[in-house]
Formats: C-alpha cells, sequence, structure tokens
C-alpha cells in the first residue's frame, strides 16, 4: 500500500509538470470514450432484445409492396386480405396490421406535423411499451376516436399537466389521448413512431392506399425456420385461391431481428461507417500512444537513476505505468460526463432533420453499457497507452540511458 501510495504521488507530480501533455491525453481518451460509448450504445439497442421491440426474433413481417421472383405482387393486405391469408397461417399467437399516414394536427389551436400509425388492438400484445400514463386501446374503443402518444410527444404537445384526456384533432375527428408511452428509441422500432390510433379511423390519405403492413408473432419455441415456413406456406395457399402461383422460399421472409440486421449491416456497409468509426477511435489512440512514447523517453534518464538506486524494473514499470491508468481514468470520466450533451445534440439534429416529432434517438444511457462496455475498454486503452511505453523504457540498459545512449 505504501508503494501503491508512492507510485500515485510520483504521477500526480509529473502531470500537474507536464498540463499540456496531460490535457492533451485526457481530451483525446474522452474523445474516444464518446464514440465508444455511442457505438455500443447503438448495438445495445440493435442487437439486444431492448423494449418494445422484445419479440422481435418471433416476429415475421409481410408487406403488401412484396413481390415473388417473377416480379408480381404475393398477396393483397387490405382488412379483407389479411384475414383471408391468417387463415392459412398454422400454430401463430396473434398478429397485427399496421399503416402510416403523415397528418397535420391541430393541438392547442396549433398546427403539427406527425405520423399517425394505425394498427388493430393487438399491437399492444406484439410490442411491450411501458405505459407511464394511461392505458393501450383495445377492439373496445374501435369505434371512439383514442389516441396513444410517446412521453417525449405529450411533453412538446401538452406542456402544462397531463396528456391523458387530452384532445387531437386530425382529417375531420378529435381524439382524445389515453395513453403514454415512455420514450424509446427509433432503433429498436426501425424508425419513428409517436402516435398511435386504431385502425377503424383510418381514411388512408394521403398515402391513398387500403393495404397494410401485417406483423405475425409466433410462440417462443418456435425455430426461425418453422415461422418462415407457415408464413411462406399461408402465401402460397392464399394466392391458389385466387388462382395465382407465387415463386417464393423461405429465404424471402425471415423474421424481424435478422431482416433488421440485414437492412442495417447493408446500408452500414454501404456508407462505410464502419470505416468512420474505426478512424475517429484509431486516430486519437496512436497519437495518444505515439505521445506516450516521447513523454516517456523524456524520463528516460529519471528512471534509470531510480533503477541505479536500487528499483528494479517491475517498479520502473509500475511507476510509469500508474500515471496513464491516472490519465486514462480522467479521461474517461470526462468522456461520460461529455456523452449526455453529445447524445442530446445527436437527438436534436434527428429531431430537426425529420417532420416526425416526438420519438428519441437515445432515451437514455444504458448503465449496462458502461460498465460492461466502456470500463474494460478504458482499462485496455490504459494498457495499450501507457503499458508500452512503460514495458519499453523499463527494460532499457541503465548504463546506455546514463551515458546518454539511446532512449
Amino acid at each position: 500500500m505504501k508503494q501503491l501510495k508512492l507510485y500515485i504521488q510520483s504521477a500526480l507530480y509529473n502531470i500537474r509538470h507536464n498540463p499540456a501533455y496531460a490535457s492533451f491525453f485526457i481530451g483525446g481518451t474522452a474523445l474516444s470514450f464518446i464514440f465508444v460509448t455511442i457505438a455500443l450504445q447503438i448495438t445495445s439497442i440493435m442487437f439486444y432484445k431492448t423494449p418494445p421491440n422484445v419479440n422481435s426474433k418471433r416476429i415475421v413481417l409481410v408487406s403488401c409492396w412484396d413481390q415473388d421472383k417473377k416480379g408480381q405482387y404475393i398477396a393483397r393486405l387490405d382488412k379483407e386480405g389479411i384475414t383471408n391469408l391468417m387463415k392459412y397461417v398454422k400454430n401463430y399467437e396473434t398478429y397485427s396490421f399496421i399503416q402510416m399516414q403523415p397528418m397535420t394536427f391541430i393541438v392547442n389551436e396549433q398546427m403539427r406535423s406527425n405520423v399517425v400509425h394505425f394498427v388493430n388492438a393487438d399491437y399492444w400484445k406484439i410490442y411491450k411499451f411501458n405505459f407511464i400514463e394511461g392505458r393501450p386501446f383495445t377492439e373496445n374503443d374501435y369505434h371512439t376516436p383514442v389516441l396513444v402518444i410517446s412521453a417525449s410527444c405529450a411533453k412538446l404537445y401538452f406542456k402544462n399537466g397531463s396528456a391523458i384526456n387530452q384532445k387531437i384533432e386530425f382529417q375531420g375527428n378529435t381524439f382524445q389521448v389515453i395513453g403514454v408511452v415512455e420514450d424509446f428509441s427509433m432503433l429498436a422500432m426501425g424508425g419513428a413512431h409517436s402516435v398511435w390510433a386504431p385502425y377503424t379511423f383510418n381514411k388512408f390519405f394521403p398515402n391513398m392506399t387500403s393495404q397494410y403492413e401485417l406483423h405475425v408473432l409466433f410462440p417462443e419455441n418456435f425455430t426461425p425456420e418453422q415461422m418462415s415456413q407457415n408464413v411462406v406456406d399461408a402465401l402460397r395457399r392464399n394466392a391458389e385461391t385466387q388462382h395465382m402461383e407465387v415463386d417464393i422460399d423461405t429465404s424471402m421472409y425471415p423474421n424481424d431481428y435478422s431482416l433488421r440486421m440485414d437492412q442495417m449491416f447493408n446500408g452500414i456497409l454501404t456508407y462505410g461507417i464502419p470505416i468512420v468509426i474505426f478512424l475517429l477511435l484509431i486516430i486519437p489512440a496512436i497519437n495518444i500512444i505515439t505521445l506516450s512514447i516521447a513523454n516517456t523517453a523524456n524520463r528516460a534518464e529519471e528512471i534509470a537513476i531510480r533503477r541505479a538506486l536500487g528499483a528494479d524494473k517491475s517498479s520502473a514499470f509500475f511507476q510509469s505505468i500508474t500515471e496513464y491508468i491516472i490519465l486514462v481514468f480522467l479521461g474517461t470520466c470526462l468522456g461520460l460526463l461529455l456523452v449526455y450533451p453529445v447524445f442530446y445534440v445527436i437527438n436534436n439534429i434527428f429531431i430537426e432533420a425529420t417532420p416526425v416529432s416526438g420519438f428519441t434517438l437515445f432515451p437514455e444511457l444504458n448503465i449496462s453499457v458502461v460498465l460492461l462496455g466502456v470500463l474494460p475498454l478504458a482499462m485496455l486503452f490504459s494498457l495499450l497507452s501507457g503499458g508500452l511505453p512503460a514495458y519499453l523504457i523499463a527494460k532499457k540498459n541503465i548504463a546506455n540511458t546514463l551515458k546518454g545512449g539511446s532512449k
């Protein structure tokens, strides 16, 4: 313990007497870990069961725009068409159909633009939203103009008090808010969702189509292959009843999780995002390691004198690396403190870039990402940025260093 105290005192002394070096090191580390935290946050949302899309591996999507290998449309998915198709889907748990329409709202005598998702009541059984106020609508609400909105939407539209029982007007109807859901990342749902209404109030305007996207939920014990095969068999049987033959296979209907992963990675690879992220992380790291080597080399004679007075190689190594661990720790703490305002700025950029209001990209920082991802990376960064220079200087020949030889 006494030896550790001496290491820390020596490290703090060197940091105080090299403010420019320490500032650059801390700033570079903070910058790196801001990007690391953001990258890990996105990975956490996309790869793990993040509410409300906790059932993504059990859902198969069927779109009215799907075409077979010959280029013909596979199924008509208006309300009647969906009812007919679902007669042939075996062993499903439930299903929902969804259509979104851009709208202009009247809220508190102000005009607002947003997108409304018209859904059936079973939508709330498939997607597990956390209701912070009110409730979801049910089949009993199909003849009542009601809405569910996101928490951000509620704050934006109704700044004072609860959003429950407040009114929103569009398409000639006055809707009453009956539920408010907790904010969630648009990455979890593959798009921006903030307002939901019963499909019975869908006037199919301005999109001018009466067809929906079908979401079929299967039991937990089903394999992805079984889910895909059930949907494909149903589509073929449905086509036969309409005297059609569709050329489709199971690869065209993966589960929602696999589909979003494919779309995400294809987009990422197309736009070279991995290269950008890699450069954002590796350039500061290389600069810091290079600076660390130069800084350690400047202290070569000091370390050589300590060794000549009796300090062994391990003592010289730990004395040097303690300084880097402290600097990396300070840089990581600064980076984590700056992550919150950076998240806020990113959210605002996305919100201003889209006509959809009341959604968010990063609703909150996942603490498990910090504990299980960022902190271990901080330790690894300490070893890379400080361990290599410390090891190189500790193993130098004392005599050559004191004679002014290679440092």
